[in-house]
């Protein structure tokens, strides 16, 4: 086709000439290493062809065409807000989307690197400390965090650092003592914010455990934060979780699935990867009351509930197990 719009004019040239530029980067790659050719006629504006990328994401969720869409603001609006937006988002789709934390790592680097003065390029720091987290390499995971209080210590994104990196020292390296400095300092710092208040649950929790509180202190303890943090619905659903793992953890079953059933009711939009962890701990529960089809009931909603939780593969698991049991049982 471009030959044929050569041959017809030399206005027509010129012109093609002009676009040659242009066209060069019209190969795109989708999420599975294909090139596809890019149409030549384009948008006219940034904004525009980020409304034709925000559709093919969001609302077709077709994540491949989403990801060329993407590139293709890059590369006609190099030097335009949206440009920074476009890279973001591509790595946010094998972030959430496509659940491929190594390319996800890997696109979210090229924000850094290409648009190191923007918003983006410290949440992008935040996110591949979570993408390290989904490939369990929790040390790894550490530098990124840390990275945003050294470099960015007086911007928004502090705070939200400081959670993730207590949360991966307690949760992920089950140091609680390491992690605790982290949480008060957030909350000393930062009192008003959602974080401060995760954190001061957290920190309650480790006292608890280091203390050896009675399981019913402990659980009046997570309902007064229950109470304090009714303006933050994900820290309410944290504690709702924590006092039914701690009736679980006590040996409560039949009390623990009354709790965990709250936050399934009461918090169906808080984090996915809190939804899935009840649905596993609601699990553990039925087969400790030797319910075994309930157990398999549980494991597999949050299978399918919640594809791209954390949980996927411990929720896999005891799916298995639990249809071992039943198929023993039957012989």
């Amino acid at each position: 086709m471009f030959k044929k719009m050569c041959i017809i004019a030399l206005p027509v040239l010129v012109v093609c000439v002009f676009l040659l530029p242009l066209l060069i980067g019209n190969l795109a790659k989708g999420q599975n290493g294909r090139e596809i050719e890019i149409e030549i006629g384009k948008p006219q504006t940034a904004k525009a062809a980020m409304k034709i990328a925000y559709a093919k994401h969001f609302d077709e969720e077709d994540f491949d065409a989403a990801i060329i869409e993407y590139q293709r603001v890059i590369s006609l609006f190099p030097e335009s807000p949206e440009a920074a937006e476009a890279q973001f988002r591509i790595a946010n789709i094998y972030h959430w989307n496509t659940i491929e934390p190594e390319k996800a790592i890997a696109e979210y680097q090229k924000v850094i690197d290409n648009y190191p003065n923007t918003d983006y390029a410290i949440e992008s720091l935040i996110r591949i400390g979570e993408a390290y987290g989904r490939l369990k390499q929790f040390e790894k995971a550490q530098q990124p965090f840390q990275r945003v209080l050294d470099q960015y210590p007086n911007t928004a994104y502090v705070p939200w650092a400081l959670l993730c990196l207590a949360n991966n020292i307690y949760f992920d390296q089950f140091d609680p003592l390491q992690a605790k400095p982290f949480y008060q300092r957030l909350v000393a710092q930062y009192p008003d914010t959602e974080y401060a208040q995760e954190a001061k649950l957290w920190v309650m929790r480790i006292e608890v455990e280091r203390e050896g509180f009675p399981a019913e202190q402990a659980i009046e303890i997570y309902r007064t934060v229950l109470q304090e943090s009714l303006q933050f619905y994900h820290v309410q659903a944290a504690a709702q979780y924590t006092i039914g793992y701690t009736y679980l953890d006590k040996g409560e079953n039949q009390q623990a699935l009354t709790e965990f059933q709250k936050v399934l009711e009461n918090y169906p939009d808080t984090h996915k990867d809190w939804l899935a962890l009840t649905y596993y701990f609601m699990g553990h529960a039925y087969i400790n009351l030797d319910k075994l089809p309930e157990a398999e009931a549980k494991f597999n909603q949050g299978i399918v509930d919640y594809p791209n939780n954390l949980w996927q593969e411990n929720l896999r698991k005891q799916l298995q197990i639990v249809k071992s049991l039943r198929a023993d049982a039957t012989h």
